[in-house]
């Protein structure tokens, strides 16, 4: 069978193809890329037929890299569709846990029966304990006085608000004496009266000479 083979040039990889006629030995034509028909059919009494090429070495080492990177891309994109449903499944539970614990607070905060309040109260009391269950008493009272400061102050914002600010203000008006008391330069001594000491001068008396030697 004899074929004209035509190389397609343009193109990054070649693709051959073979222009067979029906008197083979007899009518072989060579036909070049602009001499194929664009808008008529080409004409029948050639049968066109792909012929694909030997690929060389640096065609294979492109090919293993393409294939290396379409197989990451694929993998990547596998992983990063399912960190998306992740984040989504996450995000959907997180928004509903959410709103439950919300209208769960505001139910607590606004309901008019004490007994609710009490109950939240003492439930977090009871799981400070459980959970200073192993420690000895100090850590059971810390857990369980933290655990009921933290439900109170969950159930009466608006007075713990208040409580929490007069107990800063005290905090800090005490700090400020404090620190005004360490800072404050020592009390200043009197001065000692100084003694003044009075030289006495002493004169001998005074001797009338009369002329007379005295004898003693």
């Amino acid at each position: 069978m004899a074929r004209q083979v035509l190389r397609l040039g343009s193109m990054g990889f070649p693709v051959y193809f073979a222009a067979v006629g029906p008197e083979e030995a007899k009518d072989n034509i060579t036909m070049t890329i602009a001499d194929l028909p664009i808008y008529e059919p080409a004409p029948k009494k050639y049968v066109y037929q792909f012929v694909p090429s030997e690929r060389n070495i640096l065609q294979k080492g492109i090919g293993s890299v393409r294939r290396f990177f379409a197989e990451y891309q694929e993998s990547m994109k596998s992983l990063f569709c399912y960190l998306q449903n992740f984040s989504e499944k996450v995000s959907y539970k997180w928004e509903v846990s959410k709103a439950h614990t919300l209208g769960l607070i505001d139910y607590i905060q606004n309901d008019p029966n004490v007994l609710a309040r009490a109950g939240v109260i003492t439930v977090a009391g009871l799981g400070g304990i459980v959970a200073g269950y192993k420690g000895g008493r100090m850590k059971k009272v810390t857990y369980s006085s933290i655990a009921i400061v933290s439900a109170a102050s969950l159930c009466y914002p608006k007075q713990a608000a208040n409580v929490t600010y007069s107990a800063y203000d005290g905090v800090v008006s005490q700090s400020c004496r404090l620190w005004k008391f360490l800072t404050a330069p020592p009390p200043a001594c009197p001065p000692e009266p100084v003694k003044e000491t009075a030289v006495k001068e002493e004169k001998a008396p005074a001797q009338k000479s009369d002329g007379k030697n005295v004898v003693h």
